[in-house]
């Protein structure tokens, strides 16, 4: 059998999960909106006026806003180009099987390839949009023109610092490597990055010059050295060995080998184990699916294949080649069998975490036409949906006083190292039109539960609903929610609310969301005792006259309700319940009061409220 079939088979296996897995990334349209504002000739920023890099991939954006210039649709040309890219990947790694491991028949160039192949993390990203392949793309042709001694490399290792910071880190190792195997001084490698700096400097330049900084503003918004990173790097790591690496099996096998393998595998033991302390120390990565152990993929499957040969290369040919091929077999099962539901879960959480960003921001756009500013903790999908408008990155990815200036922790606020960085009275002080909670109403990241904790927040926003198109399935409306500013912020940097109101009325949420009212009742008015007793936030009092409602007390809670709308106008909820609860009871002019703010605030709402009505009078026999 040609060897370039097994090329073929390799290929075909990998198209076919990554058609099935196909997605875009949230995270590839902060990209995508830089680039848009580029073409559209703001320059490389995320809101118009700022300069501040949000991304870490400045030559995938460079690449795509050059296609966007020639007219082409820069998105496609990113899920097209990583789709080709991660087949590149494969490629290189065929390349590198057939010189090493072709003495061995074609199961041993089969091995690295076909285990390359099926493996879903590669299939997952490299279509996603995002630099992922671009990236393990450049860094499979820098090891294997440093294998060879090629003086390509230079070539390799400056598109790996242009697509990706760690490109620094992987000049870097392979200087160390040439150093542990040699024994002298890495001249080949030295004067290779050399060579790759000053094909870097343009890029350098840019981002000193343009931004003030070399480097992204992503680093200071991430970055919090100590033993939590360290915990959730080997975590990541771990998890990683489970999924794709055996275990770790390879590595324990060519450490304990090491006088009895041979120098390519040598070579490739000590990058795979470089690169994996790198992603330890800096804590892993925030998006999951092994995203920053793509690039290790190639050098793994090869390093796996080549210690299975050294295991079975005293066997006769036929004997040999059986075991390669049972344990090929066994290696295939794992690497798709293991992570395919945790494969599969988060690839359906993102697809519904960039459906449901993208129609919120579509509908607030509907409801509001003006030039209004959002502040949001996911950014991606939602920020490209709203070019034309300024958002507010509350983790700080793309806004540098977030990053760099953010407030003291708030005690009794949980948070990980990764959400570690906000600044609540500066996101106020910008005085947002909207602010967008990732999970609707009810904060989840620590930047969310702090701004609940400043009386301004409960003065000034108000959650407001956004209807989507009904599920074809039940029929049901889905109801997007956004806090909108009802009222303008005088000041900001009063006392905060203790802890305890927060993590009381997320339970409470949490509760009233399954059904649970008695314990949501309980949370929420436990909540409500941490508040101001003369305005209590009219938001809790809505869920618990519902919690009311739903238990049975129907006059409580509308009497509830009432009270809520004289004290405050705006109360966007109060005013959508009494309107339906009015209709029911047969008083039509106040519930004409009541549809009026609920025009004023969500107009896409009215037209299903009205259907629901006219559904509603026409079973009971009403006009």
């Amino acid at each position: 059998m040609p060897s370039y079939v097994v090329l073929g088979v390799g290929l075909a296996i990998y198209s076919a999960f990554a058609y099935y897995l196909r997605f875009t990334q949230d995270d590839a349209f902060i990209t995508y909106r830089y680039v848009a504002n580029s073409l559209d000739g703001y320059g490389l920023v995320y809101n118009i006026g700022e300069r501040v890099c949000g991304f870490t991939n400045f030559g995938w954006t460079v690449y795509l806003a050059l296609w966007g210039a020639l007219g082409f649709d820069f998105i496609a040309v990113s899920k097209i180009t990583g789709f080709l890219l991660g087949g590149g990947v494969i490629w290189v790694t065929y390349l590198l099987g057939r010189r090493h491991f072709s003495g061995y028949g074609i199961v041993g160039i089969a091995f690295p390839v076909l285990l390359l192949g099926a493996n879903l993390s590669l299939a997952y990203w490299s279509p996603a949009g995002l630099e992922t392949a671009a990236f393990a793309f450049a860094v499979a042709l820098t090891l294997h023109w440093f294998l060879s001694f090629n003086r390509l490399l230079a070539l390799g290792i400056a598109m790996s610092v242009w697509l990706r910071p760690e490109g620094a880190v992987i000049a870097g190792l392979l200087i160390l490597i040439e150093v542990l195997i040699r024994r002298s001084v890495p001249r080949f490698t030295l004067r290779a990055s050399a060579i790759a700096f000053l094909l870097s400097l343009p890029y350098v330049l840019f981002m000193y010059f343009y931004y003030g900084s070399i480097l992204p503003n992503p680093f200071y918004a991430k970055t919090a050295f100590g033993w939590e990173q360290l915990s959730a790097g080997l975590g990541y790591s771990w998890l990683f060995l489970k999924h794709y690496g055996f275990l770790g099996a390879p590595i324990l096998a060519g450490l304990l080998l090491w006088r009895r393998i041979s120098l390519f595998e040598k070579q490739l033991l000590l990058f795979v184990v470089g690169y994996s302390l790198y992603i330890i120390v800096i804590g892993g990565d925030v998006l999951k699916v092994h995203r920053f152990f793509v690039p290790v993929l190639a050098p793994y499957a090869l390093l796996t294949a080549g210690l299975s040969i050294a295991a079975f290369r005293h066997l006769r040919p036929v004997a040999r080649t059986l075991s390669l091929g049972a344990v090929l077999v066994g290696a295939l099962a794992w690497v798709v069998l293991i992570p395919w539901k945790y494969t599969v879960d988060y690839n359906t959480a993102e697809k519904g975490l960039v459906t449901g960003m993208s129609k919120l921001a579509r509908g607030i756009a509907e409801a509001d036409d003006r030039s209004f500013s959002v502040a949001v903790t996911t950014i991606g999908a939602f920020g490209y949906e709203l070019r034309d408008h300024t958002v507010i990155d509350m983790l700080g990815l793309t806004d540098s006083t977030v990053a760099r200036h953010p407030q003291p922790p708030v005690a009794g606020v949980s948070s990980t190292w990764r959400e570690s960085k906000y600044n609540a009275p500066y996101v106020l002080g910008r005085q947002p039109d909207y602010i967008v909670f990732s999970t609707g109403m009810k904060p989840s990241a620590p930047a969310e539960k702090v701004l609940l904790l400043c009386p301004e927040f409960l003065r000034a926003y108000r959650a407001v609903t956004f209807p989507q198109p009904r599920d074809p399935a039940s029929g049901n409306v889905m109801l997007d929610i956004a806090y909108r500013r009802v009222r303008p912020i005088p000041a900001v940097g009063g006392k905060l609310l203790p802890a305890e109101f927060v993590e009381s009325f997320t339970r409470g949420q949490r509760f009233y969301s399954v059904g649970s009212y008695d314990s949501a009742r309980y949370w929420l008015e436990r909540a409500q005792s941490f508040g101001d007793s003369a305005r209590p936030y009219p938001e809790l009092t809505y869920l618990i006259a519902g919690c009311k409602v739903a238990m049975g007390d129907a006059e409580t809670g509308y009497d509830m309700l009432n009270r809520i709308v004289a004290d405050d106008s705006l109360m966007y909820n109060a005013h959508l319940a009494l309107y339906m609860t009015e209709i029911v009871r047969g008083n039509k002019d106040k519930a004409a009061v009541h549809r009026r703010f609920v025009a004023e605030f969500s107009p896409g709402q009215v037209p299903i409220l009205d259907s629901s009505v006219a559904v509603y009078l026409s079973a009971s026999g009403r006009k």
